[in-house]
């Protein structure tokens, strides 16, 4: 006969197969299994109550849903599980003595139930069935070889809960292999989805450049425009300044000042010029570059 370790309330164990494990008492608390069904090493954590939040002092951390999933699943990696294949099955949760009440000291079974759920859902871990709630103790054996897992119950008949029922695409479906099927179907469109709102985030930075560049060309064609009329008031003023503390007559002085203005006026329309056609060099550039870079993702993806 196969061996069966026994788990007491606030403590957790791990067997390895072909052994099972077991533990009595499931009142407001919940048995919570796990196991790798590739390795078949499993094990059971019976906490007591939702959160260690609360407490100051931690003596043993199997008495909480969040320390003792945490350290449950340690131990199982440390024995040759992988998390990431880890599943769980979990029973227990009842409201043994407050029929009908709302109160949350009088709901610890229900709040256990939920903090479990969360916890295996944070460390990605699926639930393939459960047996929680309702108003009796359960005692429950699991198989790590198999995944099997047995409530007892005063007055019931003995029972091997089954995998939870998801929806599908397809409709409710039932079953390790299915079960397995829908939740990678989930994680592909999960990683489809991140991957456009990738490219949406990527589109609306090309946008913000494109609009920056815009805005900066626009500055650059105000600033040219100006170019020949600064050039020509610069000239001007210092061509004056000249004259005056020289003393020209205003006679000489204007036949004088009229050609330094239509020099420089020269000068600046042929900086404009230059100035237009390097900034077109570089528009050139930059869309060839764009088309060489556009061909290459082009060829990568084909």
């Amino acid at each position: 006969m196969n061996e069966v370790i026994k788990v007491g309330m606030a403590d957790l164990k791990i067997c390895h197969s072909p052994a099972a494990i077991t533990t009595l008492g499931l009142g407001s608390c919940v048995g919570i299994c796990l196991r790798d069904p590739m390795t078949k090493v499993g094990g059971l954590a019976h906490i007591m109550l939702p959160d260690s939040s609360a407490f100051r002092t931690i003596e043993k951390v199997a008495k909480f849903a969040d320390t003792g999933i945490d350290e449950l699943v340690r131990l199982l990696e440390q024995n040759g599980a992988s998390g990431r294949r880890l599943e769980a099955k979990i029973a227990g949760g009842a409201m043994m003595f407050a029929y009908n009440s709302t109160s949350a000291t009088m709901r610890v079974g229900e709040k256990n139930v939920e903090a479990t759920l969360k916890k295996l859902k944070e460390l990605g871990i699926p639930v393939l069935a459960q047996d929680t709630g309702e108003t009796f103790g359960r005692t429950i054996i699991y198989y790590p070889e198999t995944g099997e897992l047995k409530v007892r119950t005063v007055g019931k008949s003995e029972k091997t809960i089954e995998p939870a029922r998801v929806e599908s695409d397809e409709g409710p479906i039932c079953g390790m292999e299915e079960l397995g099927k829908v939740i990678e179907e989930r994680k592909q469109k999960k990683l489809s989805e991140a991957e456009k709102a990738k490219e949406r985030e990527e589109q609306l930075k090309k946008e913000q450049e494109l609009a920056r560049q815009e805005v900066l060309r626009r500055r650059a064609a105000k600033r040219r425009k100006a170019l020949p009329a600064m050039v020509m008031l610069t000239a001007g003023a210092a061509t004056s300044v000249t004259m005056l503390l020289l003393q020209f007559p205003l006679k000489k002085m204007l036949p004088i000042l009229l050609g330094v203005l239509v020099f420089f006026f020269i000068i600046g329309e042929l900086m404009k010029w230059m100035f237009d056609r390097f900034a077109k060099q570089n528009e050139e550039t930059a869309a060839s570059e764009g088309e060489v870079i556009e061909k290459e993702q082009q060829d990568v993806g084909n």
